[in-house]
C-alpha cells in the first residue's frame, strides 16, 4: 500500500511539473511575441448604494412631528431692561436667563484701514487693485463681542454676521456692531455657522440647539423638537426649503413645511456618523463630508421612484482621503473637498465613482474627480471660499490662506508675514464690496 501510495505520487509530481514546463514555455513564447506588456487595470469596488425602502421598519429614518413635541422656545428681543426666560446651562439644569436689549458699538472715527500690501517676491501685487490689499483687523476694542470668531456670513442686506467661539454672534452694518447673546434669546454663545433662507430668516448653528431669527426674536430647537444633536456643525437650505444640520452624531433634515424632523444616521446609509461639511448641487443631491468617506443622498428616489438612496464614496472611488471637512460649490457646480491629505475636486454631474480613464490617475474630464495634494492643499483646513473672481481660498487652522487661481493653476500662501493677525484661520467670507473678512482665533 506505501509503495503504491509513493508510485502515484511520483506520478502526480511528473504531471505537475510537465504543466509547469508548458506554461513556462507558453509564457516565454507570449513574451517574445509581444512587444510590450499589456498592464491589466485593478477592479475597484463600485460605491456603495443603500435604498431606504429596502431598510427594515426598525432601521427607516426616524420623523419626529413637531406637533407632537414640547413647543420651540420663542424669546423677542427686549427694548429694556427686564424680564427672564428658562434655559438648560452645561449642567443640564434649568436655570433662569435674563433678558437685555442689544448693546450697539460705533467704530472708532479714527480706523484708517492701513494694513500691509500683498506682493510676491519680486514686489508685484498679488491681490487687490493698483498694488495694493490693505488688513483691516477688528476686535472687541472695535466692537466685536470676542476675539475668536468661529464662523461669518454675509445676508442679503450686506451686514456680516460673525459668530463667536463664546459670546454669541456680531452684526456689522458697516458702521457699528450689535451683538446678541443669550440676554436677547440665542440658543447658545459658540456659533458653529450662520445661514438666511428663502423668507428671509436667519438661522444659527450653535452649541445648544438652533436658532432662527426672523429680525424681531429667536426661536430655539434642540433635541427637545427632534434635533439629532444640540451640538450642530454646518446648515444648508435645500431647494425645497428644507433645514439640513450635520453634527458629530448623525444628521438631520428640517421640514418647515410639514414641520417635522427627519434623522440620519449609519444605519440609514451615511457613511459615517460624524458629518461635518454639506452641500447641495445642481441637480437637487445632498452631500456629506464625513469622518469615513462622502455620502449623496438622492431625494428624487431613484433607482426606485419611491426610495430615498444614499450612496457612499471613499478612496477607493477616487477620493484623495475619507477624514473629510469642509465643502464648497463653486459658481459651475463643481463641488470642493478638503482632508488633511489635500483636496478632491468632483464634477457632480461626471462623478459616479466607477472609473472610466485609463492609467493609475483619476481624469476630471473622464471620471468627474480631480485630487489636489499639493502641500498648499493640505492640514486642517477650517473654511473653503470662492470669490468674485473665481479664486479658490483656503483658510487652514494654523498655516493661514492659500489662495488658488485656476485660471494661472497658481497657488499664493498669506500668513502673518503679509499682513495677517495670525494664522489660525476658522472662516472666510466676502462682502458685497468684494472685501474678503477673515475670521481667526484672537
Amino acid at each position: 500500500m506505501k509503495h503504491n501510495c509513493f508510485s502515484f505520487h511520483n506520478k502526480l509530481m511528473k504531471y505537475i511539473c510537465l504543466a509547469l514546463i508548458l506554461l513556462i514555455a507558453h509564457a516565454c513564447k507570449t513574451n517574445k511575441d509581444s512587444s510590450a506588456i499589456e498592464t491589466i487595470q485593478p477592479i475597484l469596488d463600485p460605491p456603495q448604494v443603500t435604498i431606504l425602502s429596502n431598510l427594515p421598519d426598525s432601521l427607516q429614518p426616524k420623523t419626529i412631528l413637531l406637533k407632537d413635541v414640547p413647543k420651540p422656545l420663542i424669546v423677542t428681543i427686549p427694548t429694556k431692561v427686564g424680564g427672564t426666560y428658562p434655559s438648560k446651562n452645561g449642567l443640564g439644569e434649568i436655570v433662569r436667563v435674563k433678558l437685555l436689549p442689544t448693546v450697539i458699538k460705533p467704530l472708532q472715527s479714527d480706523i484708517k484701514g492701513i494694513g500691509l500690501a500683498l506682493i510676491d517676491s519680486l514686489g508685484k501685487s498679488i491681490l487687490g487693485l493698483g498694488g495694493k490689499s490693505d488688513f483691516t483687523t477688528f476686535t472687541t476694542d472695535n466692537g466685536l463681542a470676542l476675539d475668536g470668531i468661529f464662523s461669518s456670513f454675509s445676508d442679503r442686506s450686506g451686514n456680516l454676521w460673525f459668530g463667536t467661539l463664546g459670546a454669541g454672534v456680531s452684526k456689522y452694518d458697516g458702521k457699528s456692531f450689535t451683538t446678541y447673546t443669550l440676554a436677547q434669546g440665542m440658543a447658545h454663545t459658540q456659533v458653529s455657522h450662520t445661514i438666511q433662507d428663502n423668507a428671509g430668516n436667519l438661522w444659527f448653528a450653535t452649541r445648544g440647539g438652533l436658532s432662527k431669527y426672523d429680525g424681531y426674536s429667536f426661536t430655539t430647537i434642540s433635541t427637545a423638537q427632534g434635533l439629532i444633536n444640540n451640538f450642530v456643525n454646518r446648515l444648508l437650505e435645500d431647494k425645497n426649503g428644507n433645514i439640513w444640520m450635520t453634527t458629530f452624531v448623525g444628521v438631520s433634515k428640517y421640514d418647515p413645511i410639514k414641520a417635522h424632523f427627519t434623522n440620519f444616521t449609519v444605519a440609514e446609509g451615511l457613511s459615517n456618523n460624524i458629518a461635518r461639511g454639506i452641500q447641495e448641487d445642481n441637480e437637487g443631491n445632498i452631500w456629506i463630508c464625513t469622518r469615513a468617506g462622502l455620502s449623496r443622498y438622492d431625494p428624487s428616489g431613484l433607482p426606485k421612484a419611491d426610495s430615498k438612496v444614499f450612496t457612499s464614496y471613499t478612496t477607493v472611488q477616487g477620493l484623495v482621503d475619507n477624514n473629510l471637512g469642509s465643502m464648497l460649490k463653486d459658481k459651475a457646480g463643481n463641488l470642493w473637498i478638503s482632508s488633511f491629505a489635500g483636496m478632491s475636486k468632483i464634477d457632480p454631474k461626471k462623478y459616479t465613482g466607477i472609473k472610466k480613464s485609463s492609467g493609475a490617475t483619476w481624469s476630471f474630464e473622464q471620471d468627474g474627480i480631480r485630487n489636489y495634494t499639493d502641500p498648499h492643499w493640505g492640514g486642517n483646513i477650517s473654511s473653503l471660499l470662492e470669490d468674485q473672481s473665481g479664486n479658490i481660498w483656503i483658510g487652514k487652522s494654523s498655516e493661514g490662506i492659500s489662495v488658488y487661481n485656476p485660471t494661472k493653476n497658481t497657488c499664493t500662501n498669506i500668513t502673518t508675514d503679509q499682513g495677517l493677525v495670525t494664522n489660525e484661520i476658522n472662516t472666510l467670507t466676502e462682502d458685497k464690496n468684494g472685501n474678503i473678512w477673515i475670521g481667526t482665533n484672537s
